[in-house]
């Protein structure tokens, strides 16, 4: 892919939970020459101090988040260093005001935020809202493909 788009287009990985730590850690390492945006997902969320060893380990930055409710959780991560891109689902976390802590906290912890694909017409309007509040997201994850009734946009 890189041959074909040059470095005009990032390179993000999602790999849906599937390798144990170690397994991420030699999957990460055998990419890094091709310099992806990010990894995302490359373990279930069970141990935080798991995934700050893989950021130790490889020079990718991980992603992950979509799938966590609390902002403990995301608290967990941000103080172990485990993550440089975290999505919030703000159907998931709390609504506004729950994504809203979390996006503050990732500032603080200068963790980047993206939002997560809405599950409904009115999970739409409120990423539109926090997308609105916090500083530039990185993305705005399934947004753009989506029809103004909410209806996902078939590609």
């Amino acid at each position: 892919m890189q041959e074909v788009s040059g470095d005009d287009m990032d390179i993000c990985i999602e790999l849906y939970r599937r390798l144990t730590p170690a397994e991420a850690v030699v999957f990460a390492r055998g990419i890094e020459g091709y310099h992806p945006m990010f990894l995302e997902d490359q373990m279930r969320f069970k141990d935080a101090d798991a995934m700050a060893r893989i950021v130790d380990k490889t020079h990718i930055p991980i992603a992950t988040g979509e799938r966590l409710s609390t902002i403990y959780e995301f608290q967990v991560l941000f103080t172990r260093n485990a993550v440089k891109y975290e999505w919030v689902d703000v159907c998931l976390c709390g609504g506004i005001t729950g994504s809203r802590k979390v996006a503050v906290m990732a500032e603080v912890h200068n963790v980047m935020v993206g939002l997560h694909y809405p599950l409904s017409p009115m999970g739409l309007v409120a990423c539109l809202q926090l997308d609105a509040a916090i500083r530039p997201p990185i993305s705005k994850r399934g947004l753009m493909r989506m029809h103004a009734d909410g209806l996902p946009v078939d590609q």
